[in-house]
């Protein structure tokens, strides 16, 4: 079964007129392909509470289906909901997205259950479960969904339009930025070639109106997003070669 991390709905609003998208790998030449074929690999969604991927996959579009409103209507008007419920769904929503993009996989896999199953050396479950899959399961998925809305929760939320369509989605669209205690001071989400969801990183109070950002400033948040990426999206070559220059950075 084909599952996308990043969901179709959001990739086709990077995608080009005929539907087409850049898809620029790391160490690759940009190619231009169907959304289809991109941010997707079979069965990736396996847990240890079912062996059958379509479960995970079913909770993950229910969820979304119920957040994605909000963010269509985002990107449809460019302007922020004033409604606080509204709000609150675009928080989720980039919530999602962070607890199931492959970072946060790889990170949870190879340096949280480690951790724990080391802590916990009678833990019978952890060990279990280091033993039969590489993926965190499934309460620890909604866990980490929850964790990371809490914080998005307390930091004001800023609309960022580009003037000429040149943000681009990483393979891990959602970035975090921490301080010393952990909590989190700064996240970006591109929602759209135009459009990207900021969280935090002012003191201003936040507004429903875009702030309109120059080349140069989006080129930066596109840099900063992809590092840890394997792969970027976006509506043109030029903007997926410019932005994977911030991995030779």
């Amino acid at each position: 079964m084909r599952q996308h991390h990043i969901p179709r709905s959001i990739l086709r609003h990077f995608a080009d007129a005929e539907g087409k998208i850049w898809m620029k790998r790391r160490g690759a030449s940009p190619i231009r392909t169907k959304v289809e074929n991109v941010a997707v690999k079979k069965d990736q969604y396996k847990t240890l509470h079912d062996s059958r991927p379509e479960c995970y996959e079913k909770l993950l579009t229910a969820l979304e289906n119920r957040l994605k409103p909000a963010l269509e209507e985002v990107i449809s008007e460019e302007l922020l909901p004033c409604e606080a419920e509204r709000q609150k769904e675009l928080r989720l929503f980039t919530s999602l997205q962070h607890a199931r993009s492959p970072a946060t996989r790889k990170f949870m896999s190879s340096v949280v259950l480690p951790h724990i199953a080391k802590e916990s050396p009678m833990n019978m479950e952890v060990q279990v479960q280091m033993k039969l899959d590489s993926e965190y399961d499934l309460p620890m998925f909604m866990d980490l969904y929850q964790t990371a809305f809490k914080n998005l929760e307390q930091l004001p939320l800023f609309l960022i339009r580009s003037e000429d369509d040149s943000f681009v989605c990483p393979d891990d669209p959602v970035f975090l930025q921490s301080d010393s205690q952990g909590r989190i001071t700064l996240g970006l989400f591109p929602i759209s070639s135009r459009l990207l969801l900021q969280f935090g990183g002012s003191d201003c109070n936040s507004t429903c109106e875009p702030v309109s950002a120059n080349l140069g400033a989006v080129l930066k948040w596109n840099q900063d997003s992809i590092y840890e990426s394997v792969a970027v999206y976006g509506r043109s070559e030029e903007a997926v070669d410019m932005a994977a220059k911030g991995w030779l950075i």
